[in-house]
């Protein structure tokens, strides 16, 4: 029997979102006007404890090659705490001067984008002759390219990469070389909730939930404001997804679980797996290589492209007085040695291809050498692991994840997956929120 969702989950979700929406105005509210004054005498940050950790050896590095400069590190423990201090600031035309913002952050970077509320990087790009953007994923800096001109720096990302073995793909009678897209995928591995024997994984649904982001290139298109995604591909979508839905979503998996789930896969317990990161992907993928042969699925668009979601990216805010020093920062945040710092957990991957591909390889070395001690494992074939690295280093297109394609459309469309509305009615009170959403 389903689980009714917590009140409690609800109303959290729903204050996280009205966060969002406050900080968005914010955001939005400070940009444009008169050009502000230069005095690069200090630099102010405002971080979660979560990229503070991650970013924390690039920010002692900045005071090393900076010591004039006064950097003021604000790190706030609760997110949503935290988004109001920040709101409040710019608000008073304050702030941080670089915005390092994670994307579970709900705030809508395409409408912050749109508004002006950051200041563009082109003139230090195009004036710093150390900067070199062959040296990162072309994908990723494409996504925070708004209009012509890049408003904001993607610093970190991941691909979303569905794990199972040809086995169970052989017994629930799927093939996932017929899944071109996203659509096509849902479609297709419906059958495995379909096949005794072969159980939906905990956890499944929460990251399968992001999936209007890949039907199409962009979710909503901000310049026209519309919905981005052919209508009827989306009422189809969505009707796939009612197979993989759980009402109650709050619910993650136990730390470990991913070679536990990887050595059920292996014993066709467990239909599929959808990984995130290099070290998710390592612990399910080594565990069902032990006893099955691995099969994955990196998540695609509609035009059939390998799709990476932008995880933490930082932006210079428009109206600060000290974007050189922002700049400076941000540099050592896309180094070679702070973006090391973002492979050593293994959940995302870095910006930086010189540094991409051996925290893959260590992700893999490290899920190996834990997981011995949890259950049987073994090393990925030459051609798994080929595949496996040219998804992640190579993907076709890039976005961020809003709450808007996230949550937002989630509980709009809830009663339509619970069975209490239909298609129709549920879609059209979405499209009337995006129509004021978009028109703000």
């Amino acid at each position: 029997m389903k689980k009714r969702m917590k009140k409690g989950f609800r109303k959290r979700l729903l204050a996280v979102l009205a966060t969002g929406s406050l900080c968005t105005a914010a955001f939005c509210g400070c940009a444009g006007g008169e050009e502000v004054k230069q005095t690069n005498d200090s630099l102010k940050l405002c971080v979660d404890k979560f990229i503070n950790e991650t970013y924390q050896a690039g920010f002692e590095q900045f005071k090393e090659e900076y010591p004039d400069v006064q950097l003021d590190v604000e790190v706030y423990e609760d997110l949503m705490t935290g988004m109001q201090r920040v709101n409040t600031q710019i608000m008073a035309g304050e702030g941080p001067d670089l915005l390092i913002l994670p994307c579970y952050g709900n705030t809508d970077v395409y409408k912050m984008m749109r508004a002006g509320a950051f200041a563009p990087m082109d003139e230090f790009l195009k004036e710093d002759s150390a900067w070199n953007a062959q040296d990162y994923v072309k994908a990723a800096l494409d996504a925070g390219i708004y209009d012509g001109k890049q408003m904001v720096m993607p610093l970190s990302y991941y691909v979303q990469t569905a794990v199972t073995s040809q086995q169970n793909l052989e017994q629930a009678g799927i093939s996932l070389d017929s899944c071109a897209d996203m659509l096509s995928f849902m479609q297709e591995t419906a059958g495995f909730y379909e096949t005794d024997g072969i159980t939906q994984t905990l956890g499944d649904q929460g990251k399968l939930g992001i999936f209007p982001t890949y039907l199409s290139k962009s979710f909503l298109n901000y310049k026209d404001a519309t919905i981005g995604v052919e209508e009827q591909m989306l009422q189809q979508a969505c009707e796939a997804y009612k197979n993989f839905y759980e009402e109650d979503s709050s619910v993650n998996l136990p730390p470990g679980a991913a070679w536990e789930v990887g050595e059920k896969i292996a014993a066709g317990d467990i239909g599929i797996y959808l990984t995130t990161g290099p070290s998710d992907f390592m612990k399910a993928a080594q565990a069902v290589a032990a006893n099955a042969q691995p099969v994955l699925w990196p998540f695609k668009n509609a035009d059939g492209a390998v799709s990476a979601n932008i995880m933490e990216y930082a932006g210079i805010r428009a109206n600060s007085g000290n974007r050189q020093n922002a700049w400076n920062l941000l540099k050592i945040l896309m180094g070679e040695n702070t973006q090391r710092e973002v492979c050593k957990g293994g959940l995302y991957s870095p910006v930086l291809k010189s540094v991409l591909e051996e925290g893959i390889d260590a992700a893999g070395e490290d899920a190996f050498q834990r997981g011995q001690k949890i259950t049987e494992m073994a090393k990925l074939s030459d051609d798994l692991m080929q595949q496996y690295k040219e998804a992640v280093m190579e993907p076709s297109h890039a976005v961020f994840v809003t709450d808007i394609s996230n949550q937002k459309f989630m509980e709009y469309m809830r009663p339509f997956y619970e069975g209490e509305s239909s298609y129709e009615d549920c879609f059209a009170s979405f499209k009337k929120f995006t129509d004021v959403y978009l028109s703000e």
